[in-house]
């Protein structure tokens, strides 16, 4: 046997896993619906944006799961076509009034969960693009130890993050 039909094989299996390589997840998780992320790290999931009532703020809502062993933090985010994106927590004061307090940072425990979600938690994307429901808005979020994770909000109608918050 010559010594290229004997590297045929081998040839072909580093082809084949190039391939599957290749059609690997890049880290957008198609809009929304599913996870973004991958391995033993941080994931994103259900990355929704309610269409904004005003054209100047958006809210952003999910769920970041930590599958790693190394508690990390969300320090900060971007959108493509936004002013600038901020960590917000909303509570309501002893008055009872409700009022949106920014954070510096978010924990995200090894092997748990942080969800963002109406009443609690949320990223605020100041002079978003136009938005409507279909649509998409690409967000970067950044970690403190954990690489940026590159994920895809898909624009819903109001309501309808919640409805998926509380079924999903």
């Amino acid at each position: 046997m010559t010594p290229t039909r004997r590297l045929a094989p081998l040839l072909a299996l580093l082809v084949a896993a190039l391939l599957a390589a290749g059609c690997s997840s890049d880290g957008s998780d198609g809009g929304g619906g599913g996870r973004a992320g991958g391995g033993d790290g941080i994931t994103a999931e259900r990355v929704t944006v309610p269409v904004p009532a005003t054209e100047d703020q958006a809210a952003l809502y999910f769920r970041l799961r930590n599958d790693g062993d190394t508690d990390d933090e969300l320090v900060g985010a971007t959108a493509e076509g936004a002013g600038s994106v901020s960590i917000h927590r909303s509570e309501v004061t002893e008055d009872g009034l409700a009022r949106m307090v920014e954070q510096d940072s978010v924990a995200v425990p090894a092997g748990g969960t942080v969800d963002f979600e109406t009443g609690g938690l949320h990223l605020m994307i100041l002079d978003p693009p136009p938005l409507a429901a279909g649509d998409t808005v690409t967000v970067t979020l950044r970690f403190r130890h954990a690489p940026d994770l590159r994920v895809d909000a898909a624009v819903v109608e109001p309501g309808a993050d919640d409805e998926e918050h509380q079924h999903g």
